[in-house]
């Protein structure tokens, strides 16, 4: 049967109710939206729920619809939001159109299309920059999706798995870029976003990224900025975009479009509808299509918002899709309307027919009936132009960057944070490493052998002579010292003269070396006494005397190995503060260090060549909150904001890093750079009336030229009033105020 015009005659604004399901590989989630020309409202929104299995995805999706409210349970009707790594090629992987037809027909939902998340975001800065130069990083619980936008065209969209090293995975996908696009610079922005993830891990990635020194390695003109996009906005793009969508789908290209289809048996969809299939231009023929397609072409537009046509050529796929009920058997009059490349719908194969044969008689009545029928639709249309057309006035604001750096003191002893004296409060941690650490040796010391020999000792007296062992033997300034106690006979009288008594000893040189190695025949003086009493001669060549140097430990290395390994033990220890710091939450190291243990390699004066160290040691670190910061930074800007000008409603941005350890364990200095936007006080009241009947040119006129607006364009609803409409309405509920960011 014929389905109800969009519109009545009444002139009844579209307000339609529909589900928006949220999937990624491992988490749901649910909103409930309004669509109507006043905009898309979320009505409800369930929190994101994890899934560990097809099974349980499916309890989950039930449990995410169920936190949406009452309202929810009229509403049968629902759009996928897909995250881009569920697609291959030709449309969604089959594994995963399986999984939505289950999703469907278990729960009793009407698929009408899907939307792929990192195209929504996309042509959102599309929509405020033509020439937008950014990458966007969406990250997901299993992917990050990598999408370079250069003047204005998406150039690449890469997904690939999400480790622990994030800088490594974005790397890889940027030299896939690096692979297709050679000698080309890439945008020197990031905006991190996520679907799934919280604000402060997407602030701790932001941070990690800021960290990377990205044009070493990849051609980036200068270092690339990086923002955070808030999570809530992300959704809310999703659905906006994709609520003007669906608007722009119901309204047609017309005023009353009739829809005619056979009325659905049930709510739920068949295995044959979630095909995803794409429809040709061939499978279906435009009504009226030169009037509509001189329509479309003056009047092209992104989900409500005009741009010129030679955009749309160039940054969107017009492919033809048909608007008809997805469990129609029979022949249906579809109206073909093109959508944004990002917009697909789920269209099943529709049978095809064939028209009866049409008399002349036939024609004229036709012919007559399309006439008075296009003189009643532009009636209608007329009216409703004048009398509930809508439009909105997009301002972007002079937005005032505010950037302050300040040393903060974090204080374990503080419980709340102190703007007056730069405190803020923190909670004393410690982690204990152990680290094995090796230095070359640095000591030297003379080793070798001592000289051997044999001597003859003289006793020139008449008394026998006893000399202890290790009695000195000298050859001029080297020492020999006997080996063994030594008795030399007394010398007697031979006539006129004496025979000297002697005795034969073993002797070892003092000293090592070879300057020990004396001939035979050498004179020695036997300890200190007179060469008339006691002497000495060398009997055989002395040997066996060397001497060499070697390395070996020496205080210096001891201290300095020590030293050194403290050191190491206090970088693993700040590599392992920094995997702690997530969820806002960040650690950071003081001065103090307790070994509780180290072990050596070898000992003082010890020969070896290298020293090594195994050190245990506890490190304090000092953990604080960015919580903590946040009304600390707001108040601090407070004072730099200019007159007529306010904070932006998001939390401002916080980049530290330690700056140095304050009384041992008590306390660390950090250094915050702190920035947000200013933005001006702009009352909407009095932006309205000032542009209320003025025509188009001279309204963009007062805008642009009213203090605190950079810019502002118009946007109409029906978005093919504009052609028509010359003039602001004059009625103020009808001018809705739209700020934007730059």
């Amino acid at each position: 049967m014929d389905l109800p015009n969009l519109f009545s005659a009444g002139g009844e604004s579209v307000n339609k109710s529909i589900i928006c399901v949220v999937l990624s590989d491992s988490s749901v989630q649910s909103l409930l939206l309004n669509i109507s020309f006043q905009g898309t409202r979320i009505l409800e929104r369930s929190k994101v729920i994890p899934y560990t299995d097809e099974a349980n995805c499916l309890i989950k999706t039930d449990e995410s619809l169920q936190g949406l409210g009452k309202e929810s349970e009229k509403v049968n009707e629902v759009l996928f939001g897909l995250e881009q790594a569920w697609l291959v090629a030709d449309g969604i992987s089959e594994e995963k159109k399986s999984l939505l037809h289950k999703i469907s027909t278990d729960l009793s939902l009407k698929p009408v299309g899907y939307v792929v998340q990192t195209e929504a975001l996309y042509q959102h800065y599309l929509s405020h920059n033509i020439h937008a130069s950014i990458i966007l990083i969406v990250f997901s619980e299993q992917y990050i999706t990598l999408v370079v936008v250069a003047q204005g065209q998406m150039k690449l969209t890469e997904s690939v798995g999400r480790s622990a090293d994030i800088v490594a995975d974005i790397k890889e996908a940027l030299a896939r870029y690096g692979k297709k696009y050679e000698n080309t610079y890439l945008p020197g922005k990031f905006v991190c976003a996520s679907f799934v993830l919280g604000e402060p891990e997407l602030t701790s990635y932001q941070q990690t990224l800021l960290d990377v020194t990205w044009s070493d390695q990849f051609p980036f003109v200068q270092k690339p900025v990086v923002d955070v996009m808030r999570p809530d906005l992300a959704m809310t793009l999703i659905a906006q975009q994709a609520g003007q969508a669906i608007a722009a789908s119901m309204i047609g290209t017309g005023v009353a479009t009739p829809l005619m289809a056979k009325e659905t048996a049930s709510a739920s969809a068949t295995a044959d509808e979630l095909g995803f299939s794409q429809v040709s231009p061939e499978q279906f023929k435009r009504t009226n299509e030169e009037d509509m397609s001189a329509t479309a072409q003056s009047n092209v537009s992104s989900f409500g918002i005009p741009i010129k046509s030679n955009l749309a050529s160039t940054h969107f796929d017009q492919r033809a899709t048909a608007v008809h009920n997805l469990d129609a058997d029979d022949e249906e009059l579809a109206i073909i309307e093109k959508k944004p490349s990002w917009w697909k719908e789920l269209v099943p194969n529709m049978a095809s027919g064939s028209r009866p044969a049409k008399t002349h008689s036939i024609k004229k009545m036709i012919f007559i009936g399309a006439s008075a029928g296009l003189v009643a639709l532009i009636a209608i249309a007329s009216i409703f132009i004048y009398f509930f057309s809508q439009v909105t006035a997009v301002i972007v604001p002079k937005s005032v960057p505010i950037t302050k750096e300040v040393q903060l003191t974090i204080d374990p002893k503080a419980q709340v944070s102190d703007p007056q004296n730069l405190l803020i409060p923190g909670e004393l941690v410690s982690k204990t490493v152990t680290v094995d650490h090796e230095i070359e040796t640095t000591g030297v010391k003379i080793v070798g052998d001592k000289a051997k020999g044999e001597v003859t000792i003289y006793n020139k007296t008449q008394a026998e002579k006893k000399f202890a062992a290790s009695t000195v033997i000298k050859f001029g300034e080297i020492e020999f010292t006997a080996d063994g106690e030594i008795t030399v006979p007394a010398a007697v009288e031979n006539g006129d003269s004496l025979k000297y008594g002697e005795q034969k000893a073993a002797v070892t040189a003092f000293l090592i070396g070879v300057e020990g190695n004396i001939s035979k025949d050498k004179d020695l003086i036997v300890a200190d006494f007179d060469k008339n009493t006691y002497s000495a001669i060398s009997t055989v060549d002395f040997s066996g005397g060397s001497s060499r140097e070697i390395r070996v430990v020496a205080q210096e290395d001891l201290d300095t190995a020590l030293s050194e390994a403290k050191q190491v033990a206090f970088e693993e220890a700040n590599t392992a503060f920094a995997d702690d710091s997530q969820n806002g939450t960040y650690i950071l190291p003081t001065s103090t260090i307790e070994v509780k243990d180290s072990r050596y390699s070898a000992e003082l004066e010890q020969e070896a060549e290298k020293l090594s160290v195994t050190l245990s040691a506890q490190i304090t670190g000092l953990s604080y909150q960015v919580d903590d910061l946040k009304p600390l930074a707001t108040q601090l800007l407070a004072s730099e904001i200019p007159v007529g000008y306010e904070i932006d409603s998001q939390d401002p941005q916080i980049l530290s890093s330690p700056a140095e350890s304050v009384d041992s364990t008590d306390k660390v200095a950090l250094t915050a750079n702190i920035s947000t936007t200013a933005l001006p006080t702009l009352e909407e009241n009095k932006i309205k009336q000032s542009i209320a009947g003025k025509p188009i040119e001279e309204a963009q006129t007062i805008l642009q030229s009213t203090q605190g607006i950079k810019s502002a364009t118009f946007v109409f609803y029906p978005s093919w009033a504009q052609a028509v409409i010359t003039s602001i309405p004059t009625a103020l509920e009808r001018i809705t105020i739209e700020k934007i960011k730059e």
